[in-house]
């Protein structure tokens, strides 16, 4: 099946502006002249669970990896290389000079345990959000399994925690933002904001 089927059934993000090749190996060129490949295993249409490798490439972006997806679930397994400032100003939808490196060993959710290990670093910058000026710092995200569920904390590069979250196998998202990274998100700060969602 043709990759431009999928836009008859699915509105894709403004990003994308073009879909080349077929549904089991194909590409997705997104505006900047960045663009994703796939390649996937078997035949996506019978298959309860769809997986293969992906490529996200452009002229300051270099990531690659292996994910899977199924009802209910979905990992990821060796995520890695870089993300450039033209990447993240296209995923946040305004100018940013953010800039990282991503080494994901592995993260899934899904049946009855979630786990990952993994880390980003990111190298802050100024990002325009939501129409506000932001100046993010140098962070770190390091993920890890711990108790079925999957963790991520956030810490800026002076060594101050700005969030945390944990993602159970049941789909829950329990989210703890710090005084300090609600300030840089432009929220209330005198106490840590909790978030508990299922999703």
């Amino acid at each position: 099946m043709p990759a431009q089927t999928v836009a008859r059934f699915v509105s894709l993000p403004p990003q994308v502006v073009a879909l080349e090749g077929h549904l089991r190996e194909g590409r997705a060129r997104l505006a900047g002249g960045y663009s994703v490949d796939w390649s996937l295993e078997g035949l996506p249409l019978l298959l309860a669970r769809v997986q293969g490798t992906f490529r996200v490439s452009g002229d300051d972006t270099l990531l690659t990896g292996q994910a899977a997806l199924w009802r209910g679930g979905a990992s990821a397994r060796d995520v890695s290389g870089r993300i450039g400032p033209g990447l993240a100003a296209l995923l946040a939808g305004g100018p940013c000079d953010l800039r990282g490196s991503v080494d994901l060993r592995r993260f899934s959710f899904g049946g009855r345990t979630a786990e990952a290990d993994g880390d980003m670093d990111i190298v802050g910058g100024n990002c325009v959000l939501a129409g506000r000026a932001i100046d993010l710092p140098d962070t770190r995200i390091v993920l890890t399994g711990e108790d079925d569920a999957a963790h991520a904390t956030a810490t800026s590069g002076s060594g101050d925690e700005l969030a945390s979250a944990r993602l159970t196998p049941g789909r829950r998202l329990f989210l703890r933002i710090e005084p300090d990274g609600s300030r840089l998100a432009g929220l209330p700060s005198s106490a840590p904001i909790e978030v508990d969602m299922a999703f």
